[in-house]
């Protein structure tokens, strides 16, 4: 392999796509230039010690913290900010948005109720015109402002519009999910859509779709025999290039199915029986090469479903042995280049599951009742995504290496841990940070806590590395993208050397460097950098090792990403 050369000098700013979490919703995308950056696929090298978190920061909130969502920046200090939901029944406030950087009030809103769950309350790009994006949240409970949506300003926490399912209709339920939708109307403003449920009187749950900007219903679907439980946006399946619905029908056993419907109308696409009632669903890209996003859903059935996204066939289930709490999508953990599933329970253990095929990659024991997940970027230094999770009965926080459950860090508390979820990074290392909310019975001080992702000091440089692939063919080419921060506020200059280990372990190399690079204060440089795989390479499993530092024996940072090569049909 021949290299070709080191991180340039062509800053750029730093984007990410959307990506989707925690039942299919889909995280606003984040544009945050210079030091607070895109979360790369990037490893530091450390072994998984079972570390003490760094806590960044707290807050005390007027209740338990049931839903934690990270914002684009509200405060104008360009770091992301965080809007929290207290549970419905505990005193207002019942809303708040903090900053990112030290956990201080933005804004609190008391017209509202706060939520049951953690899964209605999402962000939504701007509607309002201010250029700050802005929030949905859905409630329960009985009459206004219960059973309700709500789109509340981004910048402030005053309410734009809201909709009542017990004064408006069409059936009186409780809110269980929300998610952004894009435009429909023409106006260029994405939509709200909206899963409630039923009531003692009539069980049939409605699925809303609101025009963003007013509230008003572009359509309303009812679920036939039971509430509205769950819901997912899908990547267009019938062919009209709009994008669709998922829904799992659930809550009393009496309608436990998947529904497709279409995106623009409601009207039902296809269903699918999951026999009992389905708590989650999530969206993960296709597995079975038809170009269509396919479906995961669990429930009260006690097992992971994953369905056909253009007709609801099963293609896999998985039996976890008890009820599925919380789906959440992490980006290829085995290598095959399909994204794999994390599984949230009633069960002791967290479960990653092998998205191609739903075969069990690895289970951990965490703690009882692990009803939150959240995959995340890597933090533990073996180019893996990794994972977050909340044990309600076990009492702590945990991050777990995504390649095999190991633990990275975990934090005991003494309230019940309802949500946990990944943010982009809030402290300036480049990595993704945690939020975690808690219940309140009283035995802790504040209930909205955020912890470094990685649980390590900030080094001077910090070092990212993003792979195209990392499954090649012989004579096939492996990109990269490097990219080097300068953490402090001194010109600071080192060197990136970059090396190959070799399926039988030797190194091979440098193929990069040692090549010397010099960093302004604050200052980012990103450049791509490939190499071709020779025609008769060593088939098997590699590690692209990438270090900065100064000779003969600093490193400041160190970052691998792992890859493959097979012949094809492999």
């Amino acid at each position: 392999m021949v290299g070709i050369g080191p991180p340039g000098e062509d800053c750029t700013e730093a984007t990410s796509e959307p990506r989707k979490t925690q039942g299919g919703r889909t995280m606003i995308r984040y544009q945050i230039v210079g030091l607070m950056s895109v979360l790369l696929a990037s490893a530091i090298l450390i072994p998984d010690t079972g570390a003490q978190p760094i806590l960044l920061w707290d807050f005390n909130t007027s209740g338990g913290v049931y839903s934690a969502i990270p914002v684009n920046d509200v405060d104008g200090d360009l770091v992301p900010d965080v809007v929290a939901a207290i549970y419905y029944s505990d005193p207002e406030p019942n809303l708040y948005c903090v900053s990112g950087t030290d956990g201080a009030l933005i804004w609190a809103s008391s017209d509202c109720q706060g939520t049951w769950g953690n899964q209605a309350l999402a962000a939504i790009e701007d509607v309002t015109g201010d250029e700050i994006d802005d929030v949905i949240l859905g409630t329960p409970g009985g009459i206004a402002p219960g059973s309700s949506v709500f789109l509340k300003d981004g910048a402030d926490g005053t309410t734009v519009w809201t909709w009542c399912t017990y004064t408006q209709g069409p059936n009186w339920g409780w809110l269980h999910e929300v998610a952004p939708y894009p435009d429909v109307d023409g106006d260029e403003l994405p939509e709200v859509a909206a899963a409630a449920g039923g009531n003692s009187s009539d069980r049939s749950g409605t699925v809303f779709l609101f025009d963003g900007e007013s509230g008003d219903t572009i359509w309303t679907w009812r679920v036939p025999l039971d509430g509205a439980w769950s819901l997912a946006v899908i990547a267009d399946i019938n062919g009209d290039d709009a994008d669709d619905i998922i829904v799992g029908a659930g809550g009393n056993s009496l309608d436990n199915r998947v529904w497709a419907l279409d995106g623009p109308s409601g009207s039902s696409i296809w269903q699918r029986d999951l026999e009992a009632s389905v708590s989650d669903v999530a969206i993960i890209e296709d597995i079975n090469g038809d170009e269509i996003e396919d479906v995961v859903a669990g429930g009260w059935a006690d097992y992971v479903a994953c369905l056909d996204g253009t007709n609801g066939l099963v293609l896999w289930t998985r039996d976890i042995g008890t009820i599925i709490m919380e789906l959440s999508i992490i980006r290829d953990v085995t290598g095959n280049g399909i994204d794999d599933v994390i599984v949230g329970s009633w069960s002791s253990s967290v479960y990653c599951l092998e998205g191609e095929s739903g075969e069990i990659i690895w289970s951990v024991w965490v703690g009882s009742d692990n009803w939150s997940v959240d995959a995340l970027s890597d933090v533990n230094g073996d180019g893996v995504d990794d994972v977050a999770v909340g044990s309600l009965n076990g009492y702590r926080a945990v991050c777990l290496s995504g390649v095999d459950g190991a633990e990275i860090w975990s934090y005991p508390t003494t309230e019940r841990v309802y949500d946990v979820s990944s943010a982009p990074d809030l402290n300036g290392d480049h990595l993704p940070d945690i939020l975690v909310g808690l219940q309140d019975h009283g035995y802790a001080p504040t209930h909205l806590l955020a912890f470094d992702g990685d649980a390590l000091p900030t080094p001077e440089i910090t070092l990212l590395l993003a792979p195209d692939q990392r499954q090649l063919l012989p004579g096939e080419t492996l990109s990269y993208r490097a990219t080097v921060y300068n953490n402090t506020q001194t010109q600071l200059s080192a060197w990136y050397v970059a090396e190959v280990e070799l399926p039988n372990g030797n190194p091979y190399g440098p193929v990069v460097g040692p090549v010397n690079f010099v960093l302004e204060p604050g200052q980012m440089k990103s450049r791509t950098l490939s190499h071709t795989v020779p025609p008769t390479p060593p088939l098997g499993d590699y590690a692209y090792k990438a270090k900065v530092g100064n000779p003969p024996n600093t490193v400041i940072d160190e970052r691998s990403f792992p890859f493959s090569v097979v012949l094809e049909g492999e």
